[in-house]
């Protein structure tokens, strides 16, 4: 099975401990097992949901087949979760309805591949590489940034990353 995030490992806590989680584009259910068995409960959206078929009846797992790339939105009302996970994914588009999907307090942890990590494997693509500073350039002014990094990892293998964890703040957020 695939590692857990460090990222995730380090900052899951952050999320309020009594909130739903979305996990988008969860593939197997590496970080939804791991978020379940610290006592949350979520729900993992990805376009090919058989891989974590195995999650099926796992407590606190809800799985939900859903391809974002194909011009739909995510099918959810604003403030529907407390927590967001997203990791090895870029997908634009959906990047300010995300956000609106966070409750007020709710916590965005996110990581993924930055230009500067073709040297090292897939994705090569500009399409699913984010630009210098783009991460933190999403989220804020609209959030409270916890912590930010933009940088070469060796673990699980060689990438590079940005990656991010703020909390939605009322006073500073419009959804639209």
């Amino acid at each position: 099975m695939a590692q857990i995030s460090e990222w995730l490992r380090r900052y899951y806590s952050q999320i309020p401990k009594n909130g739903f989680i979305l996990d988008l584009a969860g593939g197997a259910g590496r970080h939804a097992r791991f978020l379940a068995q610290k006592g949350f409960k979520l729900l993992l959206v990805d376009n090919q949901i058989a891989k974590a078929k195995d999650l099926q009846n796992v407590e606190g797992i809800k799985l939900m087949e859903y391809d974002l790339e194909n011009g739909n939105s995510l099918p959810f009302p604003a403030s529907s979760f407390q927590g967001i996970v997203v990791t090895n994914y870029l997908y634009r588009p959906i990047f300010p309805q995300l956000l609106c999907l966070l409750d007020d307090g709710g916590v965005l942890i996110y990581e993924t591949f930055a230009v500067g990590h073709e040297k090292y494997g897939r994705p090569t693509n500009p399409a699913y590489l984010l630009k210098p500073g783009e991460l933190i350039n999403l989220v804020s002014p609209q959030m409270r940034i916890i912590e930010y990094e933009e940088r070469l990892i060796t673990r699980p293998a060689k990438a590079y990353v940005q990656r991010i964890v703020a909390e939605k703040t009322s006073e500073k957020f419009i959804c639209h």
